[in-house]
């Protein structure tokens, strides 16, 4: 964090209203004016509304952890650590919808399959493990009838079904950008994925391992406690102010870059509402701007 680009002072209330209306407005035209064309993707129009919903679900949240009104006791500023996990979880929708987008006729029916095969895998080791006992009898049964459902909900073939592993396994964030890519092939999403990838995605991945870089980011805020009164107090002001800046600027830029991509694709009118919170953002948090000017400014442009 102490690298981290300095933001200019925001007043949320500015970004507040236009952001949950935004967010409000998509779902709804998702909902709504779902393209017919797009109708025979059984269960798309299903998971965008997740997705979005999810992350509204998500960024109200952070919300409520970051605000410094009304005024709540339990409300402790250190909560703001929590953030960059569910940060990551807004980066998860945003990696899958770039990486859906870029192919949605086929990778839409992977996306399908390659939960299938998980499922699959997930009843082959329970039933490996657990069979024997019998208070695990009727969990079982309920994963066998659901597995069958999904054999069909998912467009599972019969040579599918014979072979689940013929059906390659769903890349995680990280893998994205090369997965099955031959060398020197790459394309404008794949290279956005990489760059998210390594600016966003690690770094919230790494505070939510705790691995030894993200108990490098975040261990001095979590030891605080233990420090003299003295020492807290000085620390308290200006590292609650900076969590906040960063996290909750970066919970925003991720949100407006989610609605972007799928505005970007479906095209439902919003560009220039999203446009003008992209650069009201980005002249508070320069990481905004970066994001906006890579992808955005040219994907929300007819």
């Amino acid at each position: 964090m102490d690298s981290y680009p300095k933001a200019h002072p925001l007043d949320f209330e500015l970004l507040r209203k236009d952001v949950d209306s935004l967010i409000r407005s998509l779902i709804h035209k998702v909902d709504r004016e779902f393209p017919k064309q797009l109708s025979h993707l059984s269960g798309l129009k299903e998971y965008l509304m997740v997705c979005l919903l999810w992350a509204e679900n998500t960024y109200r949240a952070i919300r409520y952890i970051a605000a410094e009104t009304p005024p709540d006791i339990n409300r402790r500023w250190s909560y703001m650590l929590c953030i960059p996990p569910l940060n990551r979880t807004i980066l998860d929708a945003i990696f899958n919808l770039v990486y859906l987008f870029e192919d949605v006729e086929t990778r839409f029916s992977w996306f399908k399959k390659a939960g299938w095969r998980e499922q699959f895998e997930d009843r082959d080791r329970y039933i490996s493990e657990y069979s024997r006992f019998s208070e695990w009898g009727e969990y079982l049964e309920a994963l066998e009838k659901s597995l069958a459902d999904a054999t069909s909900l998912c467009g599972i073939t019969r040579e599918e079904r014979t072979s689940p592993r013929s059906i390659d396994k769903w890349p995680n964030p990280g893998g994205m950008p090369t997965f099955r890519v031959k060398q020197g092939q790459t394309s404008p999403a794949l290279e956005f994925l990489q760059y998210l990838n390594d600016w966003f995605y690690r770094e919230a991945s790494q505070v939510s391992h705790l691995s030894f870089f993200g108990f490098h980011r975040i261990g001095a805020v979590v030891l605080k406690e233990m420090l003299p009164e003295h020492l807290k107090e000085e620390m308290d002001a200006e590292g609650a102010e900076r969590l906040r800046s960063i996290n909750v600027g970066r919970t925003l830029t991720l949100m407006l870059a989610l609605c972007s991509e799928v505005e970007g694709h479906f095209h439902f009118e919003l560009g220039e509402r999203l446009k003008y919170v992209w650069v009201l953002l980005g002249n508070h948090v320069p990481e905004t701007k970066e994001i906006y000017d890579k992808r955005y400014a040219g994907l929300l442009t007819p």
